[in-house]
């Protein structure tokens, strides 16, 4: 079973973007027999456990992101507008993440240090909201 999620991983790693999802959703259509009730409803049960680990993990000083892209990779094995949707924002996702890039290579080193001071100052700044939050709750 772990090779085969091992498998079914390194397909969806190449495929090509903008079709991962849908390529996903077509595999696992094609799989479709009797007893296919019972992997969809562990995979939108795993995916809805996913979802609520990433929504608490929000709140803390853990990452959440992989919570909440497995989850959408379980679900749009199992709905083809999610997976033609997913497909779609990773393009988009891809455009931004390129020019993001592109911006960070123009900045001097100094102007580095300063975007990186600025980020780190937000994630400073959100531990303290948080903090906050949480003192208010408690009291």
């Amino acid at each position: 079973m772990l090779k085969s999620l091992q498998n079914e991983c390194l397909k969806v790693w190449r495929s090509s973007p903008g079709d991962r999802f849908h390529a996903r959703y077509r595999r696992t259509r094609r799989r479709k027999d009797n007893d296919e009730t019972g992997p969809r409803v562990i995979r939108i049960v795993v995916a809805i456990i996913c979802v609520g680990l990433g929504l608490a993990f929000l709140l803390l000083p853990v990452p959440s992101t992989p919570f909440f892209l497995t989850s959408g990779a379980l679900l749009a094995s199992e709905s083809s507008s999610l997976a033609h949707l997913f497909d779609r924002v990773e393009l988009r996702v891809r455009f931004w993440a390129g020019a993001v890039r592109k911006k960070w290579r123009s900045f001097s080193p100094a102007g580095r240090w300063f975007v990186a001071g600025l980020c780190f100052a937000a994630v400073i700044g959100k531990f303290y909201l948080l903090y906050r939050i949480y003192s208010a709750c408690i009291k």
